[in-house]
């Protein structure tokens, strides 16, 4: 018998203080797989640089609230310069590096 997950039907899944037990419960049954750090997905089958670049907006919302897509990437109309998205943030952070992007 199948056990049913809470996330079994979205294909992206972020984590937060109150579902982060629940995610990695998750993970171990192998029922989500992580992409990277706070970002799962149940969908095991596409390559993990698919599944960001269908929800980067999606991705950049949930970490970066409040973000603007700036620079080289608002000039272009897919936002992803040379494998990279940059954004203008109210306060300082850290690169981050997703499975076929890299947010600067």
């Amino acid at each position: 018998m199948a056990v049913s997950s809470k996330f079994a039907n979205q294909e992206l899944v972020v984590s937060n203080s109150k579902t982060s037990l629940r995610i990695h419960r998750e993970v171990v049954a192998g029922r989500l797989r992580r992409l990277a750090q706070r970002l799962y997905t149940s969908n095991m089958a596409d390559p993990p640089e698919d599944i960001v670049r269908r929800h980067m907006l999606d991705i950049l919302a949930a970490i970066y609230p409040g973000c603007v897509i700036c620079d080289r990437s608002a000039a272009t109309p897919t936002w992803v310069v040379e494998g990279s998205v940059f954004l203008c943030l109210p306060k300082e952070a850290r690169d981050l590096a997703l499975p076929g992007l890299t947010v600067r």
